[in-house]
């Protein structure tokens, strides 16, 4: 068990508000193969009738041969004439859902780029900072109590 029914206070009480984050967290861990292809197809058949989708066949792809044949990696510069589309204010170009805003990376690799985010993908980043902090508490009870 990653997040075990003993602790400090401040821990066990996290732990309890998001103990239906931590089962699904470690269902995921334990068919990590499955829970990935589950979330890629869910992503793909969620965008298939935006811009992006359409333009690379979502509503074909059955399988990760398909997938990686139809979307290959490649570089940012790439996706930019979507980005720009979607940051001009279009809809349903890279995602079906609403852009809430921007992330601006840091442009280690050239110049700034920007990067949508969701909903969805906000809620990701979330659940994933509240099981780190979990995390931490776990291992170092006295952060909850402010001590060092």
């Amino acid at each position: 068990m990653l997040f075990p029914n003993e602790g400090s206070r401040e821990y066990l009480a996290i732990r309890w508000l998001n103990r239906r984050l931590i089962q699904d967290w470690e269902r995921a861990l334990n068919a990590p193969q499955k829970t990935q292809k589950d979330l890629l197809f869910s992503m793909l058949q969620a965008a298939s009738y935006t811009v992006f989708g359409e333009a690379h066949g979502f509503h074909k792809i059955k399988t990760l041969c398909d997938w990686r044949e139809a979307v290959p990696v490649r570089k940012f510069a790439s996706f930019k004439p979507w980005i720009d589309r979607t940051v001009a204010g279009e809809s349903e170009v890279l995602t079906s859902e609403k852009v809430i805003q921007f992330v601006e990376t840091s442009g280690t690799t050239g110049s700034a780029k920007w990067i949508p985010v969701t909903p969805a993908w906000s809620k990701v980043v979330s659940d994933a900072q509240k099981l780190w902090v979990l995390g931490m508490l776990r291992d170092h009870y006295c952060m909850g109590r402010g001590k060092q």
